[in-house]
Parts: structure tokens; sequence; C-alpha cells
């Protein structure tokens, strides 16, 4: 799924994500498109780390958050 937008200062910036990078797995979870990724963000435990594969220009990284809270999205 293409990242469209991150907003300044939210858990994303923070972690170097960017508009133009390639979310692949959410929480060991494969996402191809929007719905693939609310559906892996739904499963997520809160309080609990989470897991990304994002693609860029530079390669393939791998993104954790230190924990997950649901109200945030993030």
């Amino acid at each position: 799924m293409l990242i469209t937008e991150v907003v300044i200062g939210s858990p994303a910036y923070k972690e170097g994500q960017a508009a133009g990078m390639v979310l692949l797995i959410f929480d060991n979870q494969a996402v191809t498109e929007l719905e693939s990724f609310k559906a892996a963000r739904k499963k997520c435990t809160e309080n609990k780390p989470v897991l990304m594969l994002v693609l860029s220009a530079r390669g393939k990284h791998l993104v954790v958050f230190g924990t997950y809270d649901k109200r945030l999205g993030s």
C-alpha cells in the first residue's frame, strides 16, 4: 500500500516514514490496499509493539513502533 501522506510529528514521521514509501507488512500481515491495512490494524493488540516492513527508494526497512494505541491509530 502506497503511503501518500505522513503527518509531521506523528509516530510514523518520527520513525522515518514518508510519502512515497510502500507499506508491505503491518503486524505480521501483508498489506496490499487500504482495506487490508485497516483489517490488520484492527487485529493489533493494544500497548504491544508493532512491526512493519516498508519499501523506500533505499530498499526494505523494518520499523518497530514501541506500542500501538488504537485510539490514535498508531
